[in-house]
Formats: structure tokens, sequence, C-alpha cells
């Protein structure tokens, strides 16, 4: 009988994940399958359309920022503690950090020494090199992660800021050729502190993933009232400022979410704008 490939990974396409890594130690056939970038691909599109294989990861700050991830597809999950480990020094160190992304399954997660790249479905996570080196004094940090859907390639992209500089420094780092690929100096902005003392200086640390962009914002240099939203294309590399729908004067409130593939503009307790 001749065995119909198409056939097969028709019918593993429409398994869970938990049973796809179960069915990778049946036969060097199976894992084969599995394993391909076209079947990965395949199984993430199909779980995107039928709103399937979902997760939800809860971030604590105590104790140590811990992780927690709940399966969505069934009703008696509770949550699972999520156990993340960085090579360093020749050692694996357990790793506490914060989620500062989502694209494609995978989820960049960051803490002061370093970032590791988690695929929440596998239960895998590899450490990614410190590219952007080594920060000294007081310094104002963004992050991003997105796909490159024309390249093949995962992209992170990091933002630096000196309180005693005027530019921000932005790297851009390709997975696909393990390596920086980009850095410049963006002038006549200025990060904003990731964390929060109250609800009017709240800012993300990771920026928001839509139509193949990242957006987050930032003060105009000189002017702490005066937020913008910068987007950074995943493709192009390009930096852009991107225009605010009219809203209350002073903005020093304003962040931005993800809703159904549309950005969100937000202000804390005020207006909700949803903007394709």
């Amino acid at each position: 009988m001749k065995f119909d490939y198409d056939l097969f990974m028709e019918i593993l396409c429409l398994l869970p994940v938990e049973t796809l890594l179960r069915f990778r130690c049946l036969s060097k056939t199976c894992r084969f399958c599995i394993d391909t970038p076209e079947f990965i691909n395949l199984h993430l599109n199909r779980s995107i359309k039928t709103n399937t294989n979902r997760n939800i990861i809860i971030h604590e700050l105590e104790p140590k920022g811990s992780i927690y991830m709940i399966n969505l597809d069934s009703l008696k999950s509770d949550r699972c503690p999520v156990e993340l480990h960085m090579h360093r020094h020749g050692s694996d160190l357990q790793f506490y950090g914060d989620v500062v992304g989502s694209c494609n399954g995978l989820l960049p997660v960051y803490n002061g020494e370093g970032m590791v790249l988690w695929n929440p479905a596998t239960r895998k996570h590899k450490t990614l090199p410190r590219f952007w080196g080594h920060c000294y004094g007081d310094y104002k940090m963004l992050l991003g992660f997105g796909y490159d859907a024309i390249n093949d390639d995962y992209k992170v992209i990091v933002m630096i800021q000196h309180y005693m500089e005027n530019n921000i420094r932005v790297l851009v780092y390709s997975l696909k050729l393990n390596s920086l690929t980009r850095v410049e100096n963006l002038l006549g902005y200025s990060i904003i502190r990731t964390f929060r003392i109250n609800a009017d200086s709240y800012n993300k640390l990771g920026g928001v993933l839509v139509g193949g962009s990242l957006h987050w914002v930032v003060n105009l240099k000189g002017n702490i009232e005066d937020r913008v939203i910068l987007a950074f294309g995943v493709v192009d590399e390009k930096l852009s400022e991107l225009p605010k729908p009219e809203m209350e004067s002073g903005d020093i409130s304003l962040y931005v979410e993800e809703i159904g593939g549309r950005l969100l503009i937000c202000r804390w307790y005020t207006n909700f704008i949803l903007c394709s």
C-alpha cells in the first residue's frame, strides 16, 4: 500500500500539540514529518484559524517573577509552573523574567541578566546572546520581537538610552543569521521608564506587534507630557512615528495594546480608542 504523505500530514494537523510531541517518538517518519518547517507553519496557521491550541501566560511578581501557563482548550486545566534556565558561565541557572512579547507561539522572556526565547507548546527554550552588551549606570530600555515573513527570520529589537545621552541606540538582531544586522542612533525621542509608581507612569517594556510592525510609546525629547507612538517595520527595519487619533490634551497616560489584530491606544481610566 502506497503511503499517502499529504493525507498523513492533514491528519497530524488536526492533533493538539501535546499529542504531536508524543507522536514524535513513534517512528523516524513521524518525527521527520512533525519537525519540518512546512508542517510547523501548517499547524500554526490552522491553530490560528480554528482558535485552538491556546494558552494563557500568567506572570507573578512574587515569588521571584514566577511564570505559569494555563491551557485554554481544557476546562480541567490548572495553572502549570514554568521553569526556564539560562546557560551562563558553563552552567544552567534557573531564569526568572518578564514576558516581553509574543509571535507565532514564541515568547521572549527578559531580565537584567539576559533573554531566553520560550516555546510554551514544546516546553523548550533557548538562551539568546547578549548582543546589546552590558549597560552600566542609569539607563532605560525597550524590547521587541517579531517575524520577517519575507526572509523567514525572527528578529529581536533592543532600544537603549542612558539618562545623560540625547540619542536612543537601536539594535536589530537576526536569529537566522545569529548576528546583529542593524545599529543606529535615534534622535528626538526619550524612552519612558518601564515600571510604574502609579497609573500615570505606566509603560510597556515589550513592543506591541500589529500588522507586521512593533509599537512603543515614547516621549518627545524635552517634553515629558508629549507622548508619541513609534512603529518599527520588522521586514524593512524602518522606524516611523505613527499618527495619533485626536485625544484630550495631555497624553502622559498613553499606552498601546493589541486586540483582535488591531492596535488599541489607551489612556488610564479615560479613553479607549480602537485603531485599524
